[in-house]
């Protein structure tokens, strides 16, 4: 599903093996008054995309310093989550996979 004009939580967990996955947070444009977004309640997985975020961030004016002020628009989807920690603590099935993400304002 797709949503716009959403503000970072933070920046992106880094997951995997040097970083290659993130892990994104997203605060809705405007949080209904029931607590939040609730497609947004889980984070959000990127598989591989650790290196394209590095070079987003790089062409950003100010850099890091700007994620905070920065509205995005995403495209996800709902997934199967089949990661088994090798400490066997239980996992949510579920997953949020964020296939694509982009500036608000970008052309």
């Amino acid at each position: 599903g797709p949503f716009a004009g959403l503000r970072l939580s933070g920046a992106p967990a880094t997951v995997g093996r040097g970083g290659e996955h993130l892990r994104f947070r997203f605060a809705g444009p405007g949080q209904p008054r029931a607590g939040g977004t609730p497609a947004l309640a889980l984070p959000l997985i990127s598989f591989g995309a650790g290196k394209a975020w590095e070079s987003l961030i790089a062409e950003l004016p100010g850099g890091r310093a700007a994620l905070p002020e920065l509205r995005w628009d995403i495209l996800f989807q709902i997934a199967t989550n089949n990661w088994r920690p090798s400490n066997g603590a239980p996992v949510d099935p579920v997953q949020l996979q964020l296939l694509d993400i982009r500036r608000s304002d970008a052309p």
